[in-house]
């Protein structure tokens, strides 16, 4: 249930860390997600996440990225901000060449084109690092997507190509997708972003056009040898994973820049007051106490409480199905999770 498509992925790297750390890191890595402890606070419950932290985890990936999504939608939401624009910065693809080349070789490119839009007034940006193996190549497809707040009306996206393309040399290549776009024009806090700013827990992408060029980006780095991606060449999956295990130690993939290095105060401002409003207010007309986050217990054995009928436990995952506030197909996974918890301990 909690690693779904990502499973074969994921029965590669157990296997690699097996061989290579030994059974307690293989563990911990092929059983991320079976130590979240569900969380009541007031008539509420949630699940608090304890993940294995793994590079590739494709679950502990989208955590990471998601709170990067949501500072920046945090700012979007909450202050005026300039034009937001979207670059792509890719190499050409070399059959045979290593990954830590390839990264290294996108680097030097990388550091020139942010220095130049320092030049250019940058108010903030995100960057992020895509690790993807190319099979028609047979190389490694290292490129990183580029969100970066810049001055209203100051630069189009041709002049941003121009930048990249004199930092890149002879190797600025033209991607069959948009290059660079904006994402959206100068102006006051995009209103509806205040209640987008990424689900941290069961992270999904947006509906929002806004919202999904912050959070496509962000993608777990386990994408990028995923079973799908690869055709399901175990092989060859083995390969790229042991690769990225081997070369990606200390490696910082995801990165903010100017005031999108911090936590907007508006959006955090904004969270404290909806949680207090939430609280409502007491018999004397006075803001009531927050109710304090008390933990429930370890959710996999709430689970086989439950379906041993225990009606505290199951009382737990009526409460935590409402939770689960997107479409996704991990969240309708985790719904059905939560209710086969209520059904007749008898029938399974």
């Amino acid at each position: 249930m909690l690693h779904a498509e990502s499973l074969e992925l994921r029965q590669v790297v157990t296997k690699i860390l097996l061989e290579d750390k030994g059974a307690k890191y293989a563990f911990r890595y092929a059983m991320c997600g079976n130590g979240d402890i569900a969380v009541g606070a007031g008539d509420g419950v949630h699940v608090e996440p304890r993940g294995c932290g793994h590079r590739l985890c494709p679950r502990c990936g989208r955590r990471r990225g998601g709170k990067y999504a949501k500072r920046v939608l945090g700012w979007l939401g909450h202050a005026a901000h300039g034009d937001v624009w979207s670059v792509v910065l890719t190499q050409q693809v070399r059959a045979g060449e290593s990954l830590k080349a390839a990264r290294d070789r996108l680097g030097v490119k990388q550091r020139r084109f942010m220095r130049r839009l320092t030049t250019m007034g940058l108010v903030g940006a995100m960057t992020a690092a895509h690790v993807v193996w190319s099979k028609s190549v047979g190389g490694w497809h290292y490129h990183t997507h580029v969100l970066a707040e810049l001055p209203g009306g100051r630069v189009t996206a041709d002049e941003l190509l121009g930048v990249w393309r004199a930092c890149a040399g002879a190797e600025f290549i033209i991607t069959g997708e948009e290059q660079a776009r904006l994402v959206v024009g100068a102006g006051g806090p995009i209103v509806e972003l205040g209640d987008d700013a990424g689900d941290l827990d069961f992270w999904s992408e947006s509906k929002g056009p806004v919202a999904r060029a912050v959070q496509y980006p962000l993608r777990d780095l386990a994408q990028g040898v995923s079973g799908w991606r690869l055709g399901g060449d175990s092989e060859r999956i083995a390969a790229t994973a042991r690769e990225i295990l081997g070369s990606s130690s200390g490696w910082k993939l995801l990165r903010a820049w100017g005031r999108w290095r911090k936590a907007c105060p508006m959006a955090v401002e904004a969270a404290v007051v909806k949680v207090e409003e939430a609280a409502g207010v007491d018999a004397d007309g006075k803001p009531a106490v927050v109710a304090k986050s008390e933990g429930l217990g370890g959710v996999h054995r709430l689970y086989k409480r439950a379906r041993l009928g225990d009606e505290y436990a199951r009382s737990v995952f009526r409460l935590l199905e409402p939770s689960v506030r997107n479409a996704s197909e991990f969240a309708k996974r985790f719904v059905a999770y939560c209710r086969s918890a209520w059904a007749d301990p008898s029938t399974g």
